[in-house]
């Protein structure tokens, strides 16, 4: 472990060591907060909580609404309303940070589904849903494609997307030939707006 002089906060009244906060200068020039594991540390301003270091080294960011932009920095926040984070980067406007997978909230989101097999005659069209592993809070969001992945049979075609829904679409399979289309797998992905 690495050197360091410590600095710890006394209590006024009795002189005593307060054992629930401390900070260490390192060698290396880091400088170190911390506090019991009993008890996150916090970054307060103006008397409201800002960032929190759990006990187990998580960061918590306190919800919010959104703060005005500063240019020449990038404010990170996390909103109130849509329980989401976001950054505005040099005062260009408030994004949400995208990650792809499945928690709820997720702005970005991918599925795969077994695809339809249409009748046995050019043209013939059948429809498959594929339902988001979490549904979105609305239909307020744009499909960002859909492809098949690999052939069951026949000559299929994505057509159009026939239905939208917060939890699913619906997307058309058609027969380019007089033989029965089906794609194996359906991938498709969308992001909220």
């Amino acid at each position: 472990m690495e050197s360091s002089s410590q600095i710890k906060l006394r209590n006024n009244t009795s002189g005593t060591e307060n054992a629930l906060f401390g900070m260490d200068a390192f060698a290396s020039g880091q400088l170190g907060l911390g506090t019991t594991t009993a008890h996150p540390f916090a970054l307060y301003t103006n008397g409201a909580r800002r960032l929190n270091v759990q006990a187990d080294g998580g960061i918590g960011c306190p919800e919010i609404a959104a703060p005005a932009g500063t240019a020449g920095f990038d404010v990170f926040y996390c909103d109130s309303t849509v329980h989401w984070p976001f950054v505005n980067p040099n005062s260009t406007g408030f994004v949400k940070l995208l990650t792809a997978g499945s928690g709820a909230n997720n702005p970005l989101q991918t599925q795969s589904t077994a695809g339809c097999a249409t009748a046995a005659s050019l043209n013939a069209t059948c429809t498959t849903t594929i339902t988001w592993p979490n549904a979105f809070a609305d239909t307020n969001y744009k499909v960002t494609g859909c492809m098949g992945n690999a052939i069951t049979s026949g000559v299929p075609a994505l057509q159009v997307i026939t239905a939208k829904a917060a939890a699913s679409i619906t997307v058309r399979t058609i027969s380019l030939t007089a033989a029965a289309a089906q794609f194996t797998n359906i991938e498709c992905g969308a992001v909220h707006n």
